[in-house]
């Protein structure tokens, strides 16, 4: 079963008249919520949306090479994925990230201040 639709089927049976019924189902659909990092509007709206931010920030694998661990280490802790792109012939990539919106724009804001940290 769809982990959105069983958190809804909860969540409606927390509307229940049995008090403790209806106290346990919405137990559960919080506890299922917090696991998915889903809130109630994305389960009404159903307003995921996957983005991709790519930064400023460029490095080489022979300088800076830290940097490709750190946005690594970073993206997984907030549940994104590390994106390192370059151009054709060249040795500079670019670091960018995918993931959910919230996640992405949250994700390159703490990228980009470690960063600023470290050079300056």
């Amino acid at each position: 079963m769809d982990i959105e639709k069983k958190i809804r089927k909860l969540l409606a049976l927390s509307e229940s008249p049995n008090e403790f019924e209806a106290q346990a189902a919405l137990l559960k659909a919080r506890q299922l919520m917090a696991e998915y990092k889903l809130t109630e509007a994305e389960l009404h709206e159903g307003n995921k949306k996957i983005k991709t931010i790519k930064t400023s920030i460029s490095c080489t694998k022979q300088t800076n090479f830290w940097i490709f661990t750190l946005s690594t280490v970073i993206s997984e802790n907030y549940c994104c994925q590390a994106v390192h792109e370059r151009a054709k012939h060249s040795k500079t990539y670019f670091i960018g990230f995918v993931g959910l919106e919230e996640d992405v724009s949250i994700c390159v804001n703490i990228f980009t201040y470690a960063v600023d940290c470290v050079f300056t």
